[in-house]
């Protein structure tokens, strides 16, 4: 067939080593006992219009095996891959030969995949020709039959670099050698190697070159022409050696042999070999210089090789008792030859770990590692000594701490160092510091410690390691106990508790506080202090924890005495009440500054925490009331009006709340326009007596705001500013302001009483500067025109009395009018509560004259609020009633505030216990 040489080339050497990886594949299956199933072809190259023949073996009897054809390349005319099958026999075996290669198969290389039912596989392939060697020429029958190497190369000649195929190939006479694949024009050189028979025939053949050719199979028979020659035998002379010693090289002395002829001797065993010791052969092979006529020849000697001396020894030890010892060394002298001899092991009775001191010192042997080379040798030992030494034992008491006070009994210990098995223990332990009054100071204490008798001590020396014994401080605690009292009291006797005194020794406590009777409410530091000797002290940790004192805040409120008093002969008594946070405030020492006095008058809260102080028999005017709780607990301020019944006049004293904006200015030490809170008045205004005083007014007016820092006391009033009406009265006067003297004021009061219903009294006051600026009016929205407008807030606290008496030389003192339509009013605009004072629970009641919107809320003297009460609607006359408790409230004064369409009416509760 005719193919393109390249493209051949490529497909036969992929095919070679396909079948290279595929032999393999089967010697591996092979070497592991697997029955391996297989699929041959009769050809590894088939030219159009041979039919391929398929074998194989190793399937399962009866399954059908399918077969697969795969062609690279794979020609444009072929659509499908040529699927036949075959189905195999009872012993496995498969065949088929209906696959037919056609011209268009031409340099196509085919890989054969053949598929079992059972899931098994193999694959083989096939090409177009290969070249093949066979060798002929030997005259036959030969006896034995020669195997003939041929030795071959390719060499291609297109880009000429030389490619070595396998250098050799070999075979039986009139065989056919292995195929190859190789290029059709290549170029292959062979030589044929010279085959000597036992009779002494050579035969000898000539190499050559030849091209493949182009025949389709491509088979190249390549004939080997050998020819017979004939030829003689040589003699050769060699006399036995003398014995020699193990080691010994192999040399001329040994090596002597001669022969009749000219050649080459070869020995064996070579010269400078070394003999292993004993009767050995020696040999030697004669090759003459004239082969063509000469054979070659041997000749065998005996030599005698004796034994090496080889010495062994063993070093000198030593160990500590206790030690299994492996640490054994040795030397092996005498090697010879490039003999190499380890010691494998050592043995001594000493190497073990319980062997004594007193046994030693021990013999220390050894054994060779196994070698045949040591029957070359005699071999001696040289035994060294093991000795044995005392090991270290360590008797350590541990460190140890125990507390002042306690008997210490606790030691430990650890004896180290114990070894073959031994074991010691410590049988008891000793300190000076163990004992309860062992001191702080005195420490660390030496632990010593006594071993239990062993007669296996005699393998140690024993070394000591003494712990010591810290005597630590015991905790001394000192806890002041928590109290309280009010604010203004002095200190009860402070006590505590002491927790940790040992062996019954003397220490006590005190406790202090910095705290005193002028110390204002909060919470204070009890100090616990201890008191012993500094030797006894010494041994603790002292912790002092303090105590607290809680000074409970007290509240004084003096507006009671508010109240305008008609003079009199009697004494008057400023009476206050004090409270705190959980009900009445007793036994708190109160000071009363009477009407500006600095030295203040005495006096102590009863159980009702209720005080009175006598202050004498008083004139008429207001008098300035500040009754002091403690130092500086709570301080409260009020005005006592005293009045002259049997005139005309105007009197009050109480509260009010000061809104926002009534301060005008921060002028003068004001606070400005946003203080707003509690601010007490009061004032006594009439016209003196007499014919040439007729006009003038009498009185006192003051006014303080502490909020707003303001404080304003009248210095005079002006001449014929009084005008009072049945429940109006206005004056006007001068006065200081914070000191601050030329001060303007007017005052406009309402008494509500004289109006006929149960309101409260009203209270205005307006204050200008030297300039005309108004500084102060709780009228808000008001301006600095003179008016007499009246106040729309009612006070929070205090009365207000206008008496009409004889006025400007008038007639009587001037009566309320009865008319039934006023008594009418009276009893359907009713607020009131019962019982009044209460104990625990109070009722407040109210009726209305109309319908309208109303609030019931109750308030404490401070202004604060305590509780809502109710909100809704009235209907005309109706009779509302609602319970107050006050039974989680402190004793004192409320106030109950209904607020209307029509305005507010206020009344005062007082809650005694």
């Amino acid at each position: 067939m005719n193919v393109k040489p390249l493209l051949k080339q490529h497909v036969r050497e992929y095919l070679f080593f396909q079948r290279l990886l595929l032999v393999m594949g089967l010697l591996l299956l092979s070497a592991f006992g697997a029955q391996a199933q297989t699929v041959t072809t009769d050809k590894d190259d088939y030219a159009p219009g041979e039919y391929v023949i398929i074998t194989g073996s190793g399937w399962e009897p009866g399954e059908r095996v399918d077969f697969h054809f795969e062609e690279t390349p794979k020609p444009s005319t072929c659509y499908n891959s040529h699927d036949i099958y075959s189905v195999a026999d009872s012993e496995g075996k498969i065949y088929n030969n209906q696959f037919l290669v056609k011209s268009n198969h031409i340099g196509v290389a085919f890989e054969l995949i053949a598929t079992g039912s059972s899931g098994s596989s193999a694959t083989t392939y096939f090409t177009d020709a290969n070249v093949e060697f066979s060798a002929t020429g030997l005259p036959s029958p030969l006896t034995p039959t020669p195997t003939i190497k041929v030795n071959y190369k390719v060499t291609r000649n297109s880009d000429g670099v030389e490619v070595i195929k396998p250098t050799s190939t070999t075979f039986a006479y009139g065989q056919i050698a292995t195929a190859i694949p190789v290029r059709i024009d290549e170029t292959i050189t062979y030589t044929f190697d010279n085959v000597t028979l036992s009779d002494g025939k050579t035969y000898s053949a000539p190499g050559g070159a030849t091209r493949g050719d182009n025949n389709g199979q491509g088979k190249q028979s390549i004939v080997a022409n050998y020819n017979l020659a004939l030829k003689t035998n040589p003699n050769i002379s060699w006399t036995a050696p003398s014995k020699i010693v193990y080691g010994t090289e192999l040399s001329a002395t040994q090596l002597n042999a001669t022969a009749d002829v000219a050649g080459t001797f070869v020995y064996s065993p070579a010269a400078g070999t070394k003999l292993a010791a004993g009767q050995h052969d020696l040999r030697v092979d004669f090759t003459p210089t004239d082969a063509a006529n000469y054979k070659t020849a041997t000749k065998t000697v005996s030599i005698t090789v004796g034994k090496a001396a080889l010495t062994v020894t063993t070093a000198d030890k030593s160990k500590v008792y206790g030690e299994t010892f492996t640490a054994f060394t040795g030397d092996v002298t005498g090697e010879v030859a490039g003999d190499e001899f380890s010691i494998a092991s050592y043995a001594s009775a000493g190497a073990a770990a319980d062997a004594t001191v007193a046994g030693g010192p021990y013999q220390i042997t050894a054994t060779l590692t196994a070698n045949d080379r040591l029957a070359n040798y005699n071999v001696t030992e040289t035994f060294g000594k093991l000795s044995v030494g005392k090991a270290a034992l360590t008797v350590t008491t541990a460190d140890k701490s125990k507390v002042y006070g306690e008997t210490f009994t606790a030691f430990t210990g650890d004896v180290t160092g114990e070894v073959a098995g031994d074991e010691f223990s410590i049988a008891s332990y000793a300190s000076a510091g163990a004992a309860a009054d062992a001191t702080v100071a005195g420490g660390p204490y030496q632990i010593t410690a006594t071993l239990t008798a062993n007669d296996r001590l005699a393998n140690y020396n024993v070394t000591e390691t003494f712990g010591k014994l810290s005597v630590g401080k015991a905790t001394l605690t000192v806890t002041a106990a928590n109290a309280s009292r009010l604010c203004g009291q002095t200190n009860a006797t402070f006590t505590g508790q002491i927790v940790g005194i040992k062996n019954n020794e003397a220490i006590t406590a005190s406790y202090t506080s910095v705290a005193t009777s002028m110390s204002g409410a909060g919470v204070y530091d009890i100090v616990p202090a201890v008191n012993g000797t500094e030797a006894v002290l010494k041994n603790y940790n002292i912790i002092l924890n303090k105590g607290t004192l809680t000074i409970e805040q007290v509240t004084v409120d003096a507006s009671a005495n508010a109240t305008p008093q008609a003079i009199k002969s009697t004494a008057t008594f400023v009476t206050a009440k004090l409270i705190n946070g959980t009900g009445v405030a007793a036994n708190v020492p109160v000071k009363l500054y009477f009407n500006g006095s600095t030295t203040p008058m005495l006096g102590v809260s009863d159980a009702s925490g209720t005080v009175n102080i006598n202050v004498g028999v008083l004139a008429t005017g207001v008098y300035k009331i500040v009754i002091e709780a403690g130092t500086g607990c709570s301080e409260s301020i009020a005005y006592l009006p005293v009045y002259d019944p049997n005139g005309g006049f105007v009197t009050g004293g109480g509260w009010i709340i000061s809104p926002e904006k009534a301060i005008r200015t921060s002028a003068y030490g004001l606070a400005g326009v946003d203080a707003t809170g509690k601010a007490n008045f009061g004032f006594v205004a009439k016209y003196k007596n007499g014919k040439s005083t007729l006009a003038e007014v009498d009185g006192n007016t003051e006014f303080q705001f502490n909020a707003g820092k303001l404080n304003f006391k009248s210095t005079s009033h002006e001449a014929m500013s009084l005008v009072v009406t049945s429940e109006k009265a206005t004056y006007k006067g001068v006065g200081t302001l914070n000191g601050y003297a030329g001060f303007k004021f007017t005052v406009i009061a309402i008494d509500g009483d004289v109006k006929g219903r149960l309101n409260n009294d009203k209270f205005r006051i307006r204050i200008w500067d030297a300039s005309n600026a108004l500084v102060y009016d709780n009228l808000v929205g008001s301006n600095s025109s003179e008016e007499y407008n009246e106040p729309t807030d009612y006070i929070g606290g205090g009365s207000i009395v206008i008496h009409d008496g004889k006025l400007n030389g008038g007639s009587s003192s001037k009566a309320l009018v009865s008319d039934p339509k006023l008594q009418l009013e009276k009893q359907l605009n009713r607020f009131y509560n019962y019982p009044n004072p209460y104990t625990d629970k109070t009722t407040i009641a109210f009726t209305s004259l109309k319908e309208e919107s109303f609030a019931l809320e109750v308030y404490d003297v401070k202004g604060a609020l305590v509780k809502k009460i109710e909100t809704g609607v009235t209907e005309v006359g109706k009779l509302y009633e609602f319970e107050f408790d006050g039974r989680n409230h402190p004793e004192g004064m409320y106030f109950a505030r209904l607020i209307t369409n029509s305005g507010v009416q206020t009344i005062k509760m007082v809650l005694k216990r």
